[in-house]
């Protein structure tokens, strides 16, 4: 847990961050990976609170249409993207700015 305005393992912090920033390269595999198990957590999910999903997504990631699989891979970007500007903020302190 951070303490706002106190860094206390600030080269790290910086050196996960910088990693994000290369996760977030469209052709990494990390993304894919990632991806997949949105995916599995999605039909988890939808079974666990007893949603209808479509038939053509009761699948597995590899046998889903290419833009299924968008969907998944523009979900991990911007829960990256989302998790990168709270560690940043996190980082700044009050009043430091982005």
């Amino acid at each position: 847990m951070l303490i706002p305005g106190v860094c206390h393992d600030c080269e790290r912090m910086k050196a996960e961050i910088a990693a994000l920033g290369r996760v977030l390269a469209p052709d990494d595999p990390a993304i894919e990976q990632a991806a997949e198990a949105v995916h599995d957590a999605y039909l988890d999910t939808c079974e666990r609170l007893g949603w209808t999903v479509r038939d053509e997504n009761k699948v597995s990631y590899s046998a889903l249409t290419e833009s299924s699989k968008e969907l998944d891979r523009a979900s991990v970007r911007a829960t990256l993207t989302a998790i990168r500007r709270a560690i940043r903020e996190a980082l700044a302190g009050p009043g430091e700015g982005t």
